[in-house]
């Protein structure tokens, strides 16, 4: 993947954006941390204390003592995998309110803890006998800043309330659109996507169409992609799959709205303000800390200059570099161009 990821972006200058060698270290740094049993009892005990607050699912107890780099020991849960086809045979009532639980255990954890499962497919979840929702094999974990929590979270919450202005605002505040495109416009692109889905059921709309107006948007407004939120992107996609199964007729948005509406109260009222004001007060306080040792590096630098002891002239920019051979390089791009295809494929 590092290798097709730095050809295509050398070949095919259209695909930074993409950002395929972000997105190539990101996988790379999952794997390492999954490889690692250790880590991942780490994980399911982080999740279970999740689960234990939120009463949304659960997390098979732990053996610590039986658990290392290359075993871990977990409780052995009876129940019925949600990959089998016996859970489909349960009554319409029970699959339904399982759906639910599946969008809301993952849109809780990841919007109030900023921490996720981040492989929910349907092998990693069982129903147990009580009628709980059980997660297991955490090797990949997601993680979220303060900053991005609040960014999906709001975004999700502007769907909900139809308040597409509001969505473009949050992508303009986080950088994640350039300056030299309006807020405006961007708005009614969203519009757009969000208009003929909202409120329709998971059999009444296409997600891949969806995604295709989505990824065409951004393309539109030179938007590049953010490694970091590849794995919440692609769990969201995961669950609402995994719901999708269990019922047909699931509702997306209004599964998530006392979750999404939870958080934007907790981010946006008075606890949310008094943990930001602190957060300002921390930051300051670093910032002042710093201050003696940067004003005493800028002397330094000040002195040195006037004594000649170092040059801050620019340079004479180096010259271009010699092009490559036509015919190496038409090769070259003849063979990034099919591996990214196959890596596109894959996604």
């Amino acid at each position: 993947l590092h290798m097709v990821a730095g050809l295509a972006e050398f070949f095919v200058p259209s695909t930074r954006r993409l950002r395929p060698k972000a997105f190539a270290q990101t996988t790379a740094r999952a794997v390492f941390l999954e490889l690692d049993l250790r880590l991942e009892s780490a994980a399911a005990s982080e999740l279970a204390e999740i689960a234990e607050e939120t009463d949304l699912f659960r997390v098979p107890e732990l053996h610590w003592g039986l658990c290392g780099k290359t075993v871990m020991v977990m409780e052995w849960i009876e129940g019925t995998a949600l990959s089998s086809g016996d859970i489909l045979a349960l009554p319409d009532k029970t699959r339904a309110a399982l759906a639910v639980s599946v969008i809301q255990s993952f849109l809780a954890a990841a919007f109030d803890y900023g921490v996720f499962h981040a492989d929910m497919h349907e092998g990693n979840m069982i129903l147990d006998k009580d009628g709980k929702l059980v997660l297991l094999d955490f090797g990949i974990l997601g993680r979220l800043s303060p900053e991005e929590q609040r960014f999906h979270a709001e975004i999700i919450y502007g769907f909900l309330q139809r308040d597409y202005l509001r969505i473009a605002e949050v992508h303009f505040e986080a950088n994640y659109v350039p300056a030299h495109h309006t807020i405006e416009d961007f708005a009614s692109a969203l519009r757009a996507v969000g208009e003929p889905i909202f409120g329709k059921t998971s059999s009444e709309m296409s997600m891949s169409k969806i995604l295709l107006q989505l990824f065409e948007i951004t393309e539109i407004f030179d938007m590049q992609m953010q490694p970091q939120l590849i794995m919440l992107q692609k769990t969201m996609m995961q669950t609402e799959g995994v719901a999708r199964r269990l019922d047909p007729g699931f509702d997306m948005w209004e599964a998530a709205r006392p979750v999404v509406e939870a958080s934007m109260r907790r981010q946006l009222g008075p606890q949310g303000r008094i943990q930001d004001a602190l957060a300002d007060l921390r930051r300051a306080h670093k910032t002042l800390k710093a201050l003696p040792d940067a004003t005493e590096n800028v002397a330094a630098l000040a002195k040195a200059w006037r004594d000649g002891e170092v040059d801050l002239a620019p340079r004479p920019s180096a010259k271009p570099r010699r092009p490559m051979l036509k015919g190496f390089a038409w090769a070259g791009l003849g063979v990034v161009l099919t591996c990214t295809g196959f890596w596109i494929a894959s996604l």
